[in-house]
């Protein structure tokens, strides 16, 4: 089984290839959604630290302020 570790937003890199480019109602929703309930899932990074999910995620939470 992988090992769960923590690491800050700045720590990672966005995909540059991740297929989903989101939608400005889409990311509306997102910021609503952390800024009210929190984060309530993870992300997931290759060994590099490239997100593999959560990339929108993970841009929402930065742009909240959450680390």
């Amino acid at each position: 089984m992988a090992k769960v570790k923590t690491k800050k937003i700045s720590d990672l890199h966005f995909d540059d290839q991740n297929i989903n480019k989101g939608s400005e109602f889409g990311n509306s929703l997102l910021l609503k959604s952390i800024g009210e309930t929190g984060l309530g899932r993870s992300v997931v990074t290759d060994k590099n630290n490239v997100l593999i999910a959560g990339n929108k995620t993970a841009e929402a939470a930065a742009q909240l302020g959450i680390e």
